[in-house]
């Protein structure tokens, strides 16, 4: 099992890589350019010290309109666990309301425009991912949090034998 916190730190920590929200961190100064730096210069998550975890969950829980809504979705839960997911598994998540609670198969056939941009500008190829989605129960129905355009990309690249790597809450959300 890996800790909430845990897996905050992880998103935010592989979001500073990311074309579309890493600058932001640094921009909204959430975050050192020094541990942006070591974020995009292929740095483990493990060599982190405790105050860059830290500030990696800090800056999630602040950053622009989505971490105050998603961080406590994401906290609701005490321990995660990883697991490899087929699409079968994915095709039944529904998207977080931003996108309008819509079936993941419905948004895959139709994606938000930023997000068929996104998607258009990346060439098809093996599905490769470095760090796992985040799937939450939401209204008794289990909610892609966090991992869209991997996700697409996972259902757009896929061979039968892909799995796409998912954390899930371990247990019950904390009252």
């Amino acid at each position: 099992m890996t800790p909430a916190s845990e897996v905050a730190a992880r998103w935010c920590y592989a979001e500073l890589r990311s074309s579309r929200f890493g600058r932001s961190y640094i921009q909204q100064k959430l975050v050192s350019k020094d541990l942006w730096d070591k974020a995009n210069a292929g740095v483990a998550f493990g060599a982190l010290d405790d105050l860059e975890v830290q500030s990696l969950r800090d800056g999630l829980s602040k950053h622009d309109d989505r971490g105050p809504a998603f961080y406590p979705m994401l906290m609701t839960f005490p321990d995660y666990v990883r697991e490899r997911w087929s699409y079968s598994q994915l095709s039944q998540v529904i998207m977080v309301p931003y996108y309008g609670c819509l079936p993941f198969i419905d948004f895959e056939k139709s994606p938000h425009d930023t997000m068929r941009t996104a998607l258009e500008s990346i060439p098809k190829s093996t599905f490769r991912q470095d760090e796992p989605v985040i799937v939450v129960p939401f209204q008794g129905k289990q909610m892609l949090l966090e991992g869209t355009l991997r996700s697409l990309l996972f259902a757009r690249d896929r061979e039968d034998s892909s799995v796409l790597e998912v954390w899930v809450p371990a247990v019950r959300p904390i009252s």
